[in-house]
Order: structure tokens, then C-alpha cells, then sequence
């Protein structure tokens, strides 16, 4: 099975985030970590290089000098790296990261000293670059477009090489997985209710480290939010639900979360989400932080969250696109004392096997699926250079 996101959406969902990082930016105390903010450029370069199957940046000119710049944008990418050296001893691992730093140990190491690192990938392509214990005389002069180049080409190999195209496969079909998942879910509940209010909320905490000890945090907190929902008469009584768990540059882990309720029974969609996240914040001791999309909903042309009639065509294709969105995500970084660990990254509420009569409410709550979705990751030792 193959499924597509229409790109008409990809503008509105980015809409969304940019307005949830601001409203998380204006409550929270974000831990600025440059070491995450370098891993994530990494895999920027990286999966721009894979998407757009480029092979060298830059054009040379017969006397070895750089005559034109064939991707500015990679070429801008590439400037803002600061240290690959900082990157070698970081406590996180990543598979895009594992293939850059092996890339640059085999190409540019040797031409630069640690102290001209950054000077070296700020530097135009024309920088004269002398490899490091060369005893030829004169020392032979290489440009650092030539090197860039050369670079790019070890790249291209090693995202070709079958080890990580392994973990590429192994993603999309993780992917898929929690796609099929959620559409047996909301296709089953859509059989059984003749409205559902969809309720969409994300969960993150403040000041996060960006450690095991802050994903422990935040587990722990979200298992408590959902058995408080067999018994807190402050929460809505909830007939389905969806969670991914999720690691972002800013905001660290985070959960995005989407609850059915029985439209026959809840209308108010921005009031019952908004209870939701109070409980969190009582639950997080005033740590936690929510983003209620209910509020901006009227922003968006193409809604998936409200109220949905079980007629409704057009909001539920909205909502499968919402569904890809979110399940496309992959978890690229990781902590390295997380590093071969099976963790719950993705759930859904058990799904109902008795289909009853539209509109009949349910008397009971969904209590978590066994089968659930782990993130296991791959070693750094399967990618050969």
C-alpha cells in the first residue's frame, strides 16, 4: 500500500505549527541546545541531498577554481554548520548525523584543523585548503568547492548504500503501519456514532534537557492523563484516541494527541480540549504545556477537527490527511542511552469489534491497545561507510 498527501495541506499544517511554536515560545523557557540544533541542520542537508538527488554543488572551472553555485540553498545549508567535531562526541545518535560525520572523516578531516572548522564552512568555495601533514613542496592547494563536491558524492553513496536504505524502509513501513492502524479506528468509529467530535491537542513540558529523564517525564505523565479519563468527571468521557510521541528541535519530546468524543453528547469541541489540557498542567505540576488547535480552527480552510456527521465525506478525507501528516513523521534523533531500546512512540485506543446501531453511545472507555508501536532504533555499527 502506497499513500499520498495532497500537498494542498502541507501549507495549512505548517501553518498550524508555526502558530503553536509561537503560542509554546511565549509560555515556556526553552532550553536553547546547539547540539540539537546541528543535528537537525544535518538531517536537513542530508535529506535535501536524498529528495533532490543531487550529486556535486558546485561547478569548476578548468583551473580548479569555482565558476558557479548550482544550489544555493544547499549551499546555504552547508554554511551554517558550525562543528562536526561537536557532533562526534554528542550524547545523541542519529543515522543521518552517523553518515555525515563518516562522510566528512573521509573527505575534508584531514584538509582543516579543529580550530578552522567553522571558518572552513563559512568560507566562499574558493577557500585554499592544504591537507594537514602534507610534506610535498610546494604543499598542493585544494579548493574547498572541490572538496564540497567530493563530499556530496561520498553522501550520495552512503544514502544509496543498502544499511540505510534499510532504516529508510524500516521507517516507511512503521509509518504505514500506524497509518493502516488509524484508519481502522476512525473508520470503525465513524460506523458506530452518528456524530464525533474530534478533539486535537499537543503535549509538551517547559524547560526540557532533552534526556532520558525528560522522556521518562513525559510518559509517565501522559499514562496518568489517560487513566484519568476512566474516572476525573472533569474530562469528557472519550469513545477513541490517537498519540504519537514525538522529539522537536525546540519543544524536545512532545505528544499529539487526537480524542473522538460522542458528538450526540459533546458539542463544544474548544471547551472539552481546553479541559484536557488543564488536567495536564494539574498533572505536570504546572510544567506542562498544551496547544488547544480548536482556538485558530477558523484559520483553516480544509478542517479536521469539530464536529464530523458520519455523512461528512469532506471532513474526513481532511482528517486522513491529517492522519498521513502525523504518521509520516519520523523520529530521526535520539538519545544515545535510548539507543537500541524498544519505545512507545505511537497508540490508538483498542478498536471497538462490535459494530453497534449509529448514535448509540458507548458504556464504556477505550483502555490502552496492546498492540502498540515501538521505536527501535538501528546502530550506528550498521552503516558502513
Amino acid at each position: 500500500m502506497t499513500f499520498e498527501i495532497d500537498q494542498s495541506y502541507i501549507s495549512i499544517l505548517q501553518e498550524q505549527s508555526v502558530i503553536q511554536d509561537k503560542i509554546i515560545k511565549d509560555k515556556a523557557v526553552i532550553v536553547s541546545n546547539p547540539v540539537i540544533e546541528l543535528n537537525f541542520l544535518i538531517i536537513r542537508i542530508i535529506e535535501y541531498i536524498r529528495n533532490n538527488f543531487i550529486q556535486s554543488l558546485y561547478k569548476i572551472g578548468a583551473n580548479g577554481l569555482v565558476t558557479n553555485t548550482l544550489d544555493r540553498h544547499l549551499d546555504c545549508l552547508l554554511k551554517s554548520i558550525t562543528s562536526i567535531e561537536v557532533l562526534e562526541n554528542s550524547r545523541y545518535y542519529c543515522a543521518e548525523v552517523e553518515i555525515f560525520i563518516r562522510a566528512y572523516r573521509h573527505v575534508i578531516q584531514s584538509y582543516i584543523d579543529s580550530y578552522d572548522e567553522r571558518h572552513f564552512w563559512e568560507s566562499g568555495p574558493n577557500l585554499q585548503c592544504i591537507h594537514n601533514g602534507d610534506e610535498c613542496i610546494p604543499p598542493e592547494i585544494v579548493r574547498k568547492g572541490v572538496l564540497i563536491n567530493k563530499l556530496i558524492s561520498k553522501l550520495d553513496e552512503l544514502i544509496n548504500n543498502e544499511p540505510y536504505k534499510q532504516i529508510t524502509r524500516n521507517r516507511a513501513d512503521k509509518s504505514k503501519h500506524q497509518y493502516k492502524r488509524c484508519i481502522k479506528l476512525v473508520t470503525r468509529l465513524r460506523e458506530i456514532y452518528s456524530k464525533l467530535l474530534v478533539l486535537r491537542i499537543d503535549f509538551s513540558l517547559k524547560g526540557q534537557e532533552f534526556n532520558a529523564n525528560s522522556l521518562e517525564e513525559i510518559r509517565e505523565n501522559l499514562s496518568k492523563l489517560l487513566k484519568r479519563f476512566h474516572f476525573d468527571t472533569a474530562l469528557p468521557e472519550i469513545v477513541g484516541y490517537i498519540w504519537k510521541l514525538e522529539f522537536g528541535e525546540q519543544k524536545g519530546y512532545h505528544y499529539h494527541c487526537i480524542f473522538f468524543l460522542d458528538g450526540n453528547k459533546y458539542q463544544k469541541d474548544a471547551y472539552y480540549t481546553d479541559q484536557i489540557g488543564q488536567v495536564w498542567q494539574q498533572i505536570t505540576e504546572g510544567q506542562g504545556i498544551y496547544f488547544n488547535c480548536h482556538r485558530d480552527k477558523f484559520k483553516y480552510r480544509h478542517l479536521a477537527i469539530g464536529m464530523a456527521r458520519h455523512e461528512d465525506d469532506e471532513f474526513f478525507d481532511n482528517l486522513d490527511q491529517v492522519l498521513i501528516y502525523i504518521c509520516k513523521q519520523d523520529q530521526f534523533l535520539i538519545e544515545n542511552s535510548l539507543n537500541g531500546e524498544n519505545i512507545r512512540t505511537f497508540q490508538t485506543s483498542v478498536i471497538p469489534k462490535e459494530v453497534k446501531p449509529l448514535g448509540r453511545p458507548r458504556n464504556s472507555k477505550p483502555h490502552p491497545e496492546t498492540d502498540d508501536d515501538n521505536l527501535q532504533t538501528n546502530s550506528s555499527s550498521e552503516i558502513d561507510a
